[in-house]
């Protein structure tokens, strides 16, 4: 069905250009924003249309404001509508890809075809001779027939093998150009120019314009789409002697809503799209008479009892179905004795058959009646009598029966009610309201009550009278169309729920390697892109430089004899960023030479940052160790443990290094007096080492400043002090 035009209100309303100007990545969601200029307008309208929308956008996260103008934005609404042509978009379908698929396909069936003639021609046989009869003449059987046929299927089958290893080439190299054309289809956007009265979303805005003011100023319209993310990741660049060095942050930026961010201003930030937050409130202090504290503002849930003010229609309606069973009575004798039998059933409703929800179509409703708005939910149970309730409830549901509009709403409002997002119910049940989430304040009320537009309240009939209920997704959608006086053949839920479930396809894309995504519940912050960013709508990762700067940079290098020769270098970089590092990969170089990829851990702004660059093969450590054994004290009644620690460093290298050389003490168990620990000797001097994020007891270091080609050594002498009939768990011994 094509569109042959649409009345009312896409057609007076004006239609404003707008752009995506800026977009903000949290850890889950994006907030976009889009801007249109007022001036372009001719004159000062009352309500203005931003087209060009995402299906897959959150409705109830809409913001409008102007900025640089005079005008006042008001209300504003959601509607549907098809999607204008965007000449800047690539067409909805890949030509060069579906004709790959065609070709593909008449090589795989042309093949196909080949090789079944090649079988059946194999079973083609020469006719056997046939037998003589005794008493009878030898049967004609004629050699040339046998011969032509022997030399047709020999010259078939050599065609027909020819033939398939051609097509079997030709296969081969469609699937290849095939499967080339999907790779490149799978990373091509997905922002794609719209089909043909494919749907899309728009904003109207209500404006009020001063007297005597212009039309200028900006109109920004800010709202969330749900999938996207990011992840950070760094490149740390050392310069030749690696005694400077620059750190520049990556972010890895994912999405997949349907338009594409094309030089926009981009900001990734570490919180929540959409979190619960208390202004802190300071309590004052006063002195005099105690008096109560001041009512805190807030929600206030509505006064109870109003179910009462219906008690006369629950009587009358009581009243009134007697006398509707018994005309109902009446009719039915009268058609038994007019002879037609029982009534004529009606015929189930049938709704209109569903295409594929992508290629929706959308037709002109000119004259059509407006379809009856679909009955509010019922969010508590009515306080009349349960006599008069059930009687009022099966009486409507008798004049239901006899109302043909339902039945004409069903062809032009899908009845599925599969709610946005699989997140609102579309039929609610007489129950009671449900209950605040755990997160959410008493005197805060819940969302969907906050959405004034929204709200409705139920006809005296309802369950839920008396009370404002919020508007279903479906019902919401059911309300625009009708207002536009458009009727959509598709099932407009399921379309939405469609472009919901691709965008949130970016939520399961594998991330980066040695990516992830930032988690920082201590705190939030905001990581403002330098340069105009694009991140097209294709659900790939696109890495997005953030900013680079110079880092002051130490190097170091460590050594823990005791355990392993190996001398490490540690570069200790400090943050020159106002913001934190967060936990990623780092690719580390060397001038242009690629080191290693390192982690980056969490670093507060002007921290320090300390990277493992790997082991210096131009330094040489070599520890040794002496152990001696003598009577102690003035009758001999303790044994003295004389330990000697030698260790020997060289530096090699063309440039002076800093080296630390860590070294750990045995330390008493506490509470055992009989053992002691005596430090006799120590050149050069020695410091006490905790290390950070480890309990770590006796632990001593050197920091040794080597020149180029330098060598020293470090001495260290202590003595284990235990009494002479006592022996040290695991031998006397202690330096191996």
């Amino acid at each position: 069905m094509r569109l042959l035009g649409v009345q009312g209100e896409r057609m007076t309303v004006p239609i404003l250009i707008s752009r995506i100007s800026a977009v903000t990545v949290f850890t889950s969601g994006a907030l976009v924003t889009r801007a249109a200029d007022l001036a372009s307008l001719s004159a000062r309208p009352e309500r203005v249309r931003m087209t060009g929308l995402p299906l897959c956008l959150d409705d109830a996260s809409l913001r409008v404001r102007i900025e640089g103008g005079a005008a006042i934005a008001g209300d504003l609404a959601i509607a549907l509508e098809p999607a204008d042509a965007d000449v800047s978009l690539p067409p909805p379908e890949d030509a060069a890809l579906l004709s790959a698929l065609r070709s593909e396909a008449r090589a795989r069936v042309g093949l196909e075809l080949c090789e079944n003639r090649l079988s059946q021609l194999e079973n083609l046989v020469i006719p056997e001779r046939p037998r003589a009869v005794r008493g009878s003449p030898p049967p004609s059987s004629p050699t040339g027939a046998r011969l032509a046929l022997l030399a047709f299927r020999r010259a078939e089958s050599e065609r027909l093998i020819l033939e398939r290893e051609r097509l079997r080439e030709e296969l081969r190299l469609e699937s290849e150009r095939l499967a080339d054309l999907v790779a490149k289809a799978e990373l091509a956007s997905s922002a794609r120019q719209s089909r043909e009265h494919q749907l899309r979303k728009s904003a109207v805005v209500s404006l009020r314009w001063p007297a005597g003011a212009p039309a200028a100023g900006m109109l920004l319209i800010d709202y969330l789409v749900p999938g996207a993310r990011w992840a950070p990741s760094y490149t740390i660049r050392f310069d030749r002697a690696m005694a400077a060095a620059s750190i520049q942050v990556r972010g890895s930026v994912v999405q997949r809503s349907g338009e594409n961010w094309d030089a926009v201003k981009l900001t990734l930030s570490t919180a929540d799209a959409m979190a619960w937050h208390e202004l802190p409130e300071l309590a004052s202090l006063r002195i005099g008479r105690r008096q109560p504290s001041p009512r805190k503002p807030g929600w206030r849930e509505p006064p109870r009892g109003a179910d009462s003010l219906y008690a006369d229609f629950d009587a009358a309606i009581a009243r009134e179905m007697p006398r509707q069973q018994s005309e109902k009575l009446e009719s039915g004798e009268r058609m038994k004795v007019g002879g037609f039998g029982a009534a004529k059933p009606k015929p189930a409703k049938k709704s209109a058959p569903m295409p594929q929800p992508s290629l929706g179509s959308v037709a002109s409703y000119r004259d059509a009646p407006a379809p009856p708005p679909a009955p509010a939910p019922a969010p508590a149970r009515s306080a009349a009598p349960a006599g008069a309730m059930a009687k009022s409830r099966r009486a409507r549901a008798d004049l239901d029966k006899d109302d043909d509009a339902v039945s004409n709403s069903a062809s032009i409002i899908a009845e599925s009610r599969a709610g946005y997002a699989g997140g609102e119910k579309a039929e609610h049940e007489e129950s009671a309201p449900a209950p605040m989430e755990a997160d959410r304040p008493a005197d805060r009320p819940a969302d969907d009550l906050l959405a004034y537009r929204r709200l409705r309240l139920a006809p005296p009939e309802h369950g839920g009278r008396g009370r404002l209920t919020p508007l279903s997704a479906s019902d919401a959608y059911a309300a625009v169309i009708t207002e536009q006086r458009i009727v959509i053949t598709i099932e407009v839920e399921q379309v939405v729920a469609m472009a919901m479930a691709t965008a949130n396809e970016a939520e399961y894309v594998a991330l980066p390697q040695g990516c992830r995504i930032p988690s920082t519940p201590q705190f939030a912050y905001a990581y403002p892109v330098e340069a105009p960013a694009s991140v097209p709508s294709d659900g790939a990762w696109h890495a997005v430089p953030l900013g680079e700067r110079p880092a002051p940079t130490k190097l170091e290098h460590v050594v823990v004899p005791r355990e392993s020769r190996e001398v490490f270098r540690v570069a200790q970089l400090a943050n020159p960023f106002e913001v934190p590092l967060l936990d990623g990969p780092a690719d580390v170089y060397a001038a242009e030479d690629y080191l290693m990829t390192a982690e980056v851990g969490v670093t507060v702004p002007g921290g320090s940052l300390a990277l493992g660059l790997g082991v210096e093969q131009g330094v040489s450590v070599a520890r040794n160790t002496s152990y001696e054994e003598e009577s102690a004290g003035m009758l001999g009644g303790s044994l003295a443990l004389t330990h000697r620690i030698a260790i020997s460093i060289a530096n090699k290298l063309r440039a002076p290094v800093a080296l630390e050389v860590r070294e750990r003490l045995p330390v008493p168990t506490p509470g055992v007096d009989d053992c002691k620990i005596k430090v006799v000797q120590v050149a050069p001097a020695w410091e006490d080492y905790r290390q950070e994020g480890q309990h770590l007891d006796g632990g001593h270091r050197w920091r040794v400043q080597l020149a180029a080609g330098a060598a020293q050594e470090l001495t260290a002498v202590y003595t284990v002090v235990i009494p002479s009939k006592s022996e040290i768990a695991g031998g006397n011994r202690r330096e191996e």
